[in-house]
């Protein structure tokens, strides 16, 4: 999935040098804009948000687990793009992992 927001976190003259192959996840609750908010980060860093839709599927089964952070695989901007991306648990998945906590 493509990191949403980027271009608020992370200016295109810096994109190139933000982003790797390991992010984390952290459910933003108290977010004003979204309830199911999930903000991307990249060494301690916000670098954008899991799409609102993908958010609302996610953001149940992660408060459910409960941890605070969750930490994904992505890709930085890679040639003739500025867009970065991780990689998001698939939602069965997720919820197979939960029910067997």
């Amino acid at each position: 999935m493509r990191v949403k927001g980027t271009v608020i976190y992370v200016p295109d003259a810096l994109r190139e040098d933000v982003g790797g192959t390991v992010y984390t996840l952290r459910r933003e609750p108290s977010n004003k804009h979204d309830r199911n908010a999930i903000v991307v980060i990249w060494e301690g860093r916000k670098i954008g948000y899991v799409s609102a839709t993908k958010a609302a599927l996610l953001a149940p089964l992660l408060d459910e687990i409960g941890a605070g952070d969750f930490i994904v695989n992505g890709m930085g901007a890679y040639t003739n793009s500025t867009r970065l991306w991780v990689d998001l648990p698939k939602v069965p998945a997720l919820r197979g992992l939960v029910r067997s906590l």
